[in-house]
């Protein structure tokens, strides 16, 4: 067994930046993009889950799964497929687009799997592995490892792994090679496992972000103040 603490997860704000701040040339022309995109994302939606009412297999290369606070967002995922854990939903959703602006993606409406005539399970499961194909697990044991790091470094699932230990009074953090919605590592498939054994020992989980997840050795912090430190963070 795998102590999680608190299952909480906390949402990074996204900064708007100073309005009065003029754009340089290449700030207008990324944001130029980015009002194209937004504009094409619409039209895009209504395609994408239109295509998606009546073929699994023309959407299921798009299927990922995507961490949200449930907490947060109960009411709107009513209609949603996911699946729930503690205070996190594993949402399915749909990509729209990925590409150097970002990933746009949109949530999959439960009346699709009535239509696909799919389990949820074997749908999630898909989801699960373009998921882990487009987003690697990754553990940094430094901070600053995570900063600008080579493809290969963090590779902790690698079969020549140079990752072989955990020292008992370390916090790594768990990831993804984007660092984009990183918490959904620790539902891929023997990730957990794996960590028991580079603590040789169980664990708690503390949810930082929907980006990434801290894990400490059972013995080396006490569960209430890894919440309390949650919490002085989220307020």
């Amino acid at each position: 067994m795998y102590p999680a603490c608190g299952m909480h997860l906390i949402s990074g704000r996204i900064s708007r930046g100073n309005p009065k701040k003029k754009l340089n040339k290449e700030n207008e022309e990324k944001e130029g993009k980015i009002m194209t995109q937004g504009l094409l994302c619409q039209n895009l939606e209504k395609h994408v889950l239109s295509t998606a009412k009546w073929s699994y297999e023309s959407i299921k290369e798009r299927l990922i799964i995507r961490p949200i606070n449930y907490t947060d967002h109960q009411h709107e995922l009513r209609d949603i497929v996911c699946k729930v854990c503690g205070d996190i939903a594993l949402v399915l959703y749909a990509i729209l687009y990925d590409d150097a602006i970002g990933l746009g993606t949109t949530k999959v409406n439960k009346e699709c799997l009535e239509i696909w005539m799919k389990e949820m399970d074997e749908v999630f499961e898909d989801a699960m592995n373009n998921t882990y194909l487009k987003a690697l697990p990754r553990l940094y044991l430094n901070p600053l490892d995570a900063n600008n790091p080579t493809y290969k470094k963090g590779a902790f699932m690698s079969v020549n792994s140079k990752i072989t230990k955990i020292g008992e009074m370390q916090a790594p953090m768990v990831t993804t090679t984007r660092q984009l919605n990183g918490a959904i590592v620790m539902f891929y498939p023997e990730v957990k496992e794996r960590l028991a054994e580079l603590f040789d020992g169980s664990f708690y989980i503390a949810f930082t972000s929907i980006h990434e997840a801290r894990i400490h050795r059972v013995g080396s912090v006490t569960p209430r103040m890894i919440l309390r430190t949650l919490n002085e963070v989220n307020s």
